[in-house]
């Protein structure tokens, strides 16, 4: 798996109290604050702090001070790939490894695979507040992420019914995702189907 380090400085935007002007942007780097300049996602939580996935850690930024987070701190890995901040305003972070974690109140929480392989976890879904893991499939259930071993247990947010809705029934397992252009699709009778973002489908 390949990902961007896409980012060799940091922009954030401050503005005025009132919201009505927007003030000159900042640059953060290695040179002022940062720990490396390499950094693959960001992620601003509930409260309004902005965090990163870098190479050498989660680094965390509330506006005046950076703090980062390595595996001094709890991480399983320091090159952080991917941020995400779910239903439940966790934010978790994820890596290459038999670990995945979330971040609360700057105390690092690690959860393992549950048949102890390490994945590299993208993309993540969140369906009726669960987590999934698109690598292996694997289900976080409060403990651990738990591999699925059937394939017809996961589809994103129905993807299945709403293709029966439109008259395309197919088991769940037929159901496939593309990660190029980012939709699910179905093959049915040689035609391929795609299920677009609004919830209508498109025949390809």
């Amino acid at each position: 798996m390949s990902f961007k380090t896409t980012v060799i400085t940091i922009l954030i935007y401050f503005y005025a109290a009132c919201g009505a002007t927007a003030q000159e942007p900042t640059n953060y780097s290695a040179k002022n604050g940062l720990p490396t300049n390499h950094v693959y996602d960001v992620q601003e939580d509930k409260d309004g702090v902005m965090w990163f996935a870098t190479n050498r850690g989660l680094v965390k930024f509330d506006g005046k001070n950076f703090k980062a987070f390595t595996i001094k701190e709890g991480l399983p890995n320091n090159d952080v790939w991917e941020l995400y901040l779910d239903g439940k305003k966790r934010l978790w972070v994820f890596s290459k490894s038999r670990y995945q974690s979330y971040v609360l109140n700057d105390s690092i929480y690690n959860f393992a695979t549950s048949d102890g392989k390490t994945i590299s976890p993208a993309p993540i879904y969140e369906v009726d507040n669960a987590l999934w893991l698109r690598a292996g499939y694997y289900k976080f259930d409060g403990a651990e992420f738990k591999v699925q071993n059937d394939y017809a247990t996961f589809y994103h947010g129905g993807s299945q019914q709403v293709f029966q809705k439109h008259g395309l029934n197919a088991e769940a397992a037929a159901v496939s995702y593309d990660f190029i252009f980012n939709q699910y699709f179905l093959i049915k009778d040689g035609e391929l189907w795609f299920l677009n973002a609004d919830g209508t489908v498109l025949k390809k």
